[in-house]
This record gives C-alpha cells, sequence and structure tokens, in this order.
C-alpha cells in the first residue's frame, strides 16, 4: 500500500550517503514507491496512444551513476521500436566513451520523469544536449510560424506553476513567456550543452504533507506534459528535420569516409612494399659484394700459396752458385773411397760363411762447398722473390731468410727456416739470389 514519501525517503539521498552501499535498502524503498507510480502513470500514457518504456535507475553505486546514487530516477522514453528507427544517427554526435559511460535512453531522448533528491521531488519533461534528433526538432518546430502558434495554445492549457529552463539555472513560468523568449531559452540551452528542463519541482516538506495524494498530484501533472512530450519529440509524423535526408546523408558521409580509410590503407601497404623491396635490393647488393671480397680474398690467397710454393721448390741449379758447383763436380771428380770388405777370420768368427755378406754401397761425396758468387749491389737492392735477405732490425735482427712473397704494399714475406713472417723492406738488407746453403734450408723446411 502506497502511503507517500517520508522524510527518510530524502535522507536515503543525502551526499555523505552516495557512495555508500549501507543505504542500499532506504533507496530501494524509494525505488518501489516510483515503481508503484510508474505503473500507474504506464497505464495512462497507453490511454493517450503514447508507447513509451518505462525505466528505473539503480539504488546502489554502478557504473551507470559513476558510482554514487545522488538521485533516483522513474522515467518513460521511446519504446524500442522507435529507438531502432534513429539507431543509425542518434550517436553520430556523441563519442564511444560517453555511450558506454551511459548506455540507457537518458541522455539520448526526450523523457518523461520523476525524480527524487535530498530537496525534492521533480516532475516534467527533460531534454539533454546530446538528444540532438529532439533538440533540432523542437528548434524546427519553434521556428516554422504555424507550429510557434500550436505550441502558444499548449503553453496556455498548462498549469501555472510549470516552468521552463536550463538545469542549474534560474527557470520561469512557462506561462509567462512568448514565443520569442523560449526560442531565446532554448538556444542558450544549446549553446551550454546541458538539460532543457519543463514541469514543476515539489519540496521535500510539500511532498512530505501530501502523503499518499502525491500520486494524484503527479498524474495530473503529466496528462498536462503529454501535449508537449508529443510537440517537441521526434516521430515520423512529427518530422520538422527530414530525418530521411539526415540517414542518407550520413550514409553518404560512412562512404566517404570508408573510401578514405581504404585509400590510406592501399597506400600505406604500397609504401609497406616498396620499402620491403628496397631493403631486398640493398641486402642483395651487401650480399653480392660480400661474395666477390670473398672470392677475391680466395685468389689472393691462392696466388700467394702459389708463389710460396714456387721460392721453395726452385731447382739448385737454377742459381749460378749450384750451376758453378755442379760444373767443378764433374771436371774434377773425387775418388771415391775403395770398399771394405769382411777379412775370412772374421766371418768365422762371427759365424758367417765366406762369400755371404753383400758388400755396402759407397759412399756418396760431400757436395763441395764453393764460395757464393758476388753480386752487384744494384742487384741486391733490387729485392725480387727467391732472394736472401738479412733482417737489420726487429726481434728478427741478424736473421738470413728467403723472400717467399712481395706483397704491393711493399712488405715482404720471407722464409726464416721453418718459421714464414711478414717483413718491411725497410728492415732488410738484400743479399742476391739465395745461396746453396740457403736454398738447401729452405728445401729442408
Amino acid at each position: 500500500m502506497f502511503d507517500g514519501f517520508s522524510a527518510q525517503d530524502f535522507d536515503a539521498y543525502l551526499p555523505e550517503k552516495w557512495g555508500s552501499n549501507m543505504f542500499t535498502l532506504p533507496r530501494r524503498k524509494v525505488k518501489e514507491k516510483l515503481n508503484f507510480i510508474g505503473k500507474r502513470l504506464f497505464e495512462d500514457f497507453k490511454a493517450y496512444g503514447l508507447s513509451l518504456t518505462m525505466h528505473l535507475s539503480d539504488d546502489h553505486p554502478s557504473l551507470w551513476n559513476k558510482k554514487k546514487v545522488d538521485t533516483q530516477w522513474l522515467f518513460f522514453s521511446r519504446d524500442e521500436e522507435a529507438r531502432k528507427k534513429l539507431a543509425e544517427i542518434i550517436d553520430t554526435e556523441r563519442t564511444l566513451a560517453d555511450t558506454l559511460t551511459d548506455p540507457t535512453p537518458l541522455y539520448r531522448h526526450a523523457f518523461l520523469g520523476v525524480s527524487v533528491n535530498q530537496d525534492h521531488i521533480e516532475v516534467g519533461l527533460r531534454l539533454h544536449h546530446d538528444a540532438w534528433v529532439d533538440r533540432k526538432n523542437l528548434t524546427a518546430l519553434l521556428n516554422d510560424d504555424a507550429s510557434r502558434v500550436q505550441f502558444d495554445e499548449i503553453r496556455g492549457n498548462l498549469p501555472a506553476d510549470f516552468e521552463i529552463g536550463a538545469v542549474g539555472s534560474d527557470s520561469v513560468s512557462l506561462r509567462d513567456l512568448n514565443s520569442e523568449q523560449v526560442i531565446e531559452m532554448v538556444s542558450g540551452f544549446e549553446k551550454d550543452k546541458g538539460w532543457l528542463f519543463c514541469g514543476f519541482i515539489l519540496k521535500r516538506d510539500a511532498a512530505v504533507e501530501l502523503g499518499a495524494g502525491i500520486v494524484d498530484r503527479i498524474v495530473e501533472h503529466f496528462t498536462s506534459l503529454i501535449a508537449v512530450y508529443r510537440f517537441m519529440a521526434w516521430a515520423p509524423s512529427n518530422d520538422a528535420i527530414s530525418v530521411d535526408s539526415i540517414v542518407a546523408r550520413r550514409k553518404q558521409e560512412i562512404k566517404v569516409t570508408q573510401e578514405q580509410h581504404d585509400r590510406e590503407r592501399v597506400e600505406r601497404e604500397e609504401r609497406r612494399r616498396e620499402e620491403e623491396e628496397e631493403r631486398v635490393r640493398l641486402r642483395s647488393e651487401v650480399e653480392e659484394r660480400t661474395r666477390d671480397d670473398q672470392a677475391w680474398r680466395e685468389r689472393e690467397r691462392a696466388f700467394r700459396r702459389t708463389q710460396a710454393h714456387k721460392a721453395a721448390t726452385v731447382p739448385r741449379e737454377t742459381t749460378p752458385a749450384a750451376a758453378e758447383v755442379k760444373a767443378r763436380v764433374v771436371e774434377s771428380p773425387q775418388d771415391p773411397k775403395p770398399e771394405k770388405t769382411d777379412r775370412p777370420a772374421e766371418r768365422k768368427t762371427r759365424g758367417e760363411k765366406p762369400g755371404k755378406r753383400e758388400a755396402k754401397p759407397p759412399r756418396e761425396p760431400d757436395p763441395v762447398s764453393t764460395p757464393a758468387s758476388k753480386v752487384s749491389a744494384e742487384r741486391k737492392a733490387e729485392i725480387q722473390v727467391g732472394d736472401g735477405v738479412i733482417v737489420t732490425k726487429g726481434f728478427l735482427k741478424g736473421q738470413f731468410g728467403i723472400v717467399q712473397n712481395v706483397e704491393e704494399k711493399g712488405d715482404l714475406r720471407v722464409v726464416f727456416g721453418s718459421l714464414t713472417a711478414r717483413v718491411s723492406l725497410q728492415d732488410v738488407e738484400g743479399r742476391g739470389p739465395s745461396p746453396e746453403k740457403s736454398a738447401q734450408k729452405s728445401k729442408r723446411r
């Protein structure tokens, strides 16, 4: 049984209780009372041919009320079928974040409602700036002469306590305004981007005194607001802004935007493809240069190995000193030592039979060492592969070696027995073609 609103009902919405769940129960009682009033109003709307949907706000802190319950709402807005007709354009001027924060039709459609807070009960019609279809429809109607005359007739039949104004600012009696003043007030509301309110406000003390009779008072004022709602709210039969053309224009804008996005996407893909081709080309060039450098190094190493092998395998006869020694050996050969034979007594002592021991091969004569032939100073200064050199500086100072390779920078690769080292041309002294002894050392190496 509805017995009206009490002081405790209003106290449930004091600022210190907004974000607390401890006061959900008293707020829920207020919500149940608003639900009772809403069912009564819903029957009246059906009788007047209005197809509206009833909504009740949360009685506990939630995402939709931004974690604070400062007001309890009962409101009526377009039904589901009517909202679907405007779904294509209704949110075009509203950001995604705003839509997610408040998915209810509270901000997107004009609505009739009853609200309760700590100070008063508000009964009336509300229009938010984001409900731009209804807002533009109202502005277009007020700027039309015939529609403005119709609105003046509606205003004349409203109760005297009806007010109009932007929420948060002073309201004035709707019956005391002329059409030009109403248009000016609506224009100011559009600039402020807030709420426009039309209805009456009942203070908490007056509401408590009315008790259960407050239901009849609310129903009476809602009946007067139905005419105002029908005048301003957009409908296919009340279309002052040509929503069909807005929808077509919006579809065209979406198409143009989509085509632009497609062009940008194709351009981005083309740029990425060109950049990838450029990277592949540069990588191929680097790899080709690397292969060429590697091949050049392989050829250089092969050439150096060939030169070193040639220097290490030069026949002794090719040098002037070796040829001279060979000639002398041929002209005056040394007599070989007579072959020694075992005496019979010695063979008998060893238990061998006479005539069974083979004779040893004759010993080869030692090579005749001959002094190196004289080499001119010019020839010594002109160091070539196969020449002998004496190191004059560095840790190899005083060492004799044979030139294995003469490099482009002027450095020499010199063989010192089993050691091969790179020596600067300024750090050696040439000895001309290597003598026999040096050639033998090189050959042993």
